[in-house]
């Protein structure tokens, strides 16, 4: 039986490239505007928090064929803080609430889901639908409890 699973990725500096671009995607969210209720105000702290970025985690949502359903709002200093995150998210799960997100162009729609009026997960990709998005967001939620931390 195939099985979601959690993986880890933890970069060199805060100059990697895939930092740079985890935080551009996160960047695109706070810009977009949120559709429907809740709402939250949206940060974007600096990926990989202060320093040079040395260590800094974040986690990601597969499915089964890899293709990513979510991945962690923060990026978080070490694999070790981003583990205990982890756990109490999946934890409180099922009070994760999702707001819907619209982007800078048309047919571009995500989601975010918060944790006490908290992003604390996202979405990894724009959608062509805001039905999708949402279809993509509950899939995480309910894939998010159950899966192989890697």
């Amino acid at each position: 039986m195939s099985t979601h699973s959690i993986v880890f990725t933890t970069f060199d500096s805060a100059g990697d490239r895939r930092l740079v671009g985890w935080g551009a995607f996160r960047r695109a969210l706070v810009s977009s505007r949120q559709i429907g209720e809740p709402t939250c105000e949206l940060e974007s702290p600096d990926p990989g928090g202060e320093g040079d970025g040395a260590g800094a985690t974040v986690w990601r949502l597969l499915a089964p064929n890899n293709r990513e359903l979510g991945r962690s709002w923060a990026v978080y200093r070490s694999r070790a803080e981003a583990v205990r995150h982890l756990e109490v998210l999946r934890g409180e799960a099922h009070e994760l609430a999702v707001i819907g997100l619209r982007g800078a162009h048309s047919s571009q729609y995500g989601w975010v889901a918060t944790a006490a009026g908290r992003a604390v997960m996202t979405t990894g990709r724009w959608f062509g639908a805001s039905s999708t998005g949402y279809h993509s967001a509950a899939t995480a939620l309910t894939a998010i409890r159950d899966a192989v931390v890697v």
